[in-house]
């Protein structure tokens, strides 16, 4: 985790570079940590920006609505995104 957490947004790497830094990912929730910390992290230990503000919802964070939707007793498609 150390390792990934160093990674930097995705204007300092080329494609190449970002594309071996995806490789890198032993699973689904490492993936999207990468893909976070490329296109949403700001570089600051303070969030700006809460989850819902973002125009992309993250794998992780649509399974997260997904079950609370489901705990609630509403289906995820039910709701306007």
């Amino acid at each position: 985790m150390g390792e990934l957490s160093k990674i930097k947004s995705a204007d300092h790497y080329t494609e190449e570079e970002i594309q071996q830094l995806l490789k890198k990912a032993n699973n689904s929730w490492e993936y999207d940590y990468i893909i976070d910390r490329l296109y949403f992290y700001e570089g600051t230990r303070q969030k700006k920006r809460k989850m819902d503000e973002y125009e992309v919802l993250t794998a992780r964070c649509m399974t997260e609505r997904q079950n609370n939707e489901l705990i609630k007793g509403i289906s995820i498609e039910d709701i306007n995104i």
